[in-house]
């Protein structure tokens, strides 16, 4: 009785242990966020859900950060600082700030980044927050994820915040921010979920896409192998462009391409984006 006592104990240590680690960041080209947001400079105060992925490895002051390109000219600098369990980020100095700190306890202060302009206004966008609350919650990996609650604003261990993996003010405008959800490309699966497990991270709604036109076009077959086939429910697009993991276009086509020779691409996840008269609009897909 005393054996196997033991051993159950050993095997409660073992699971408890494994669910007390830290969850690193998952900053990779396989992972995607997806989040929702309204813009106050519209006057319609119109909804969008937007995408963020393709971190790759970059090196700075000979240190290893994970690279977020927002455009061919600029992008984000982070990196898991996983002894001391916070998320670095790089401002436009090439200074390390806090972005994530999740060695917190309930009551203790914590500088939290609010915007990036740091060469403009130094001082003007760094906020001190009370943790107010602490928890865990079970995520599809079947591991606890530590929860921290700084008033409004909630932060997930190797999630990331509800404002995703960027400042909370980062993008003029933004407000509303939420994140909705945290999947992978291959294999397709959803990490998390704002409303629980046993949801699906869409990442069909591409980058900044207005939500009343997230069905305006469709994939398939996805994976592909060969071809990929575009099919328009409102409006033919001006143009399309295939785009890789980090947004650097592959090819450039017109708008009259139904179907698009994908045969000469290597294996991998892809964009395609299509260009209406008044939107552009972003959806993946797998060459298998």
């Amino acid at each position: 009785m005393k054996k196997q006592f033991v051993f159950i104990f050993v095997l409660f240590f073992i699971a408890f242990s494994a669910n007390a680690q830290y969850k690193k960041m998952p900053f990779n080209a396989n992972h995607y966020w997806v989040g929702f947001y309204t813009n106050s400079h519209h006057t319609s105060g119109a909804a969008y859900y937007y995408t963020i992925a393709g971190f790759k490895d970059s090196l700075v002051n000979s240190i290893t950060y994970k690279y977020l390109p927002a455009n061919a000219n600029n992008g984000t600098f982070l990196r898991d600082d996983t002894l001391r369990k916070r998320v670095i980020i790089l401002d436009e100095l090439n200074h390390e700030h806090i972005l994530y700190n999740f060695n917190k306890a309930v009551g203790d202060t914590a500088m939290l980044s609010r915007k990036m302009d740091y060469l403009s206004a130094p001082n003007m966008y760094t906020s001190t927050y009370t943790l107010t609350a602490l928890d865990s919650l079970i995520l599809s990996d079947g591991l606890y994820h530590k929860r921290f609650t700084y008033g409004g604003y909630k932060v997930i261990e190797g999630i990331g915040g509800h404002h995703l993996v960027m400042p909370y003010e980062e993008f003029a405008g933004f407000i509303n921010r939420e994140l909705i959800c945290v999947g992978t490309f291959t294999p397709t699966s959803t990490i998390f979920h704002k409303d629980g497990i046993g949801q699906s991270c869409s990442l069909g709604v591409g980058v900044k896409e207005n939500i009343d036109t997230k069905n305006s076009f469709s994939v398939f077959p996805n994976p592909a192998i060969e071809r990929l086939n575009l099919e328009f429910y409102t409006e033919d697009p001006l143009s399309i462009i295939i785009q890789d993991i980090y947004g650097r276009p592959i090819k450039e086509l017109n708008g009259s391409n139904k179907s698009i020779d994908v045969s000469d691409l290597t294996k991998g996840v892809y964009f395609v984006q299509v260009k209406f008269k008044q939107k552009s609009i972003s959806k993946y897909f797998i060459k298998n």
